[in-house]
Order: C-alpha cells, then structure tokens, then sequence
C-alpha cells in the first residue's frame, strides 16, 4: 500500500473520518424519542465492509449504495448457509451424498450470489476509482503473469 502512495494519514484517514461522519448520521435517525438507538446491525455491517473497500479501491461507496447493501447481505446468506446449523460443518462429506438435505446447494447459490455482486463491484471500481488501488494492480498483476503463474492468482 505504501508503494501506492496510500499511507493512513493521507489516504484512509480521510476516508475513516467521513465513513464515522455517515454512520453517525445514520445512527442520530434512528434514535428514538427516549434517545436509545434502535440497533441495526445492517448499519453496521455496511459501514465496516465499506471502509473495507475503501482501503482496496481507494475510494468508499456511499452507505445507502445498494449494491453495498446486497454484498453484506449476501455475506450474511453466505455466514447462515455454513453456520452451525449446516450438517456438512461437522461432517464434510455429507454435502456430496446430500447435497440438498445437508444446506450445501444453499450455501453455494448464496456463495455464487456474492461473487456475482463483488465482480459487478469490481468491474464498477475499474471505470469509477482512482487509476492507482490495490484492487487494481492485483488485477494488472493476473493479467500480466504468464499461463504457468495464473494458479497462483484467483482471475475471474
């Protein structure tokens, strides 16, 4: 990260500070008349994973951005589909034989729905971001490796 100029107190500092700034704005609209906030962990989520993003691509997403909110709901689908109610968590082999009955066909339309939604994301970055990310010099870097180096990189 350093290599790209992006070092906390000129790059993630600012992003971190407007990041709090939003999520405050969020959480002062749903405190209700007795002051207690009115928990949403969706709020949350959507802002950790954004300041997530904003350290790889060099730019943050709006907390309302809808495909922000997909992606943490489409993690959430991804954490309940492997979670201990999942029979293939104890016992691995069950999702070849059952794959159905074991959760296993739900945990991978889940998985597949937020892979779907992270390259959508990804695909955006690459036209919308600033030209110099981390998110992007790994993409140069797949592209540019050899066949015999291709293993080595998950390339979509």
């Amino acid at each position: 990260m350093k290599d790209l100029g992006m070092r906390a107190k000129t790059f993630l500092d600012p992003l971190l500070q407007q990041e709090a700034s939003e999520l405050i704005q969020v959480i002062s609209q749903k405190i209700d008349a007795d002051g207690i906030w009115q928990v949403d962990t969706l709020d949350l989520s959507v802002s950790t994973l954004n300041i997530s993003w904003a350290f790889m691509s060099g730019s943050r997403l709006s907390l309302d951005n809808p495909k922000l909110v997909e992606a943490v709901k489409g993690n959430e689908q991804v954490l309940d589909a492997i979670g201990m109610k999942n029979k293939y968590t104890a016992l691995p082999f069950l999702k070849h034989w059952f794959p159905k009955w074991s959760g296993h066909v739900d945990h991978m339309r889940a998985f597949t729905h937020l892979q779907d939604i992270l390259k959508e994301m990804v695909n955006d970055m690459k036209q919308d971001a600033p030209s110099e990310n981390f998110i992007q010099n790994f993409l140069s870097e797949i592209e540019n490796s050899n066949e015999d180096n291709k293993h080595k990189f998950n390339g979509w």
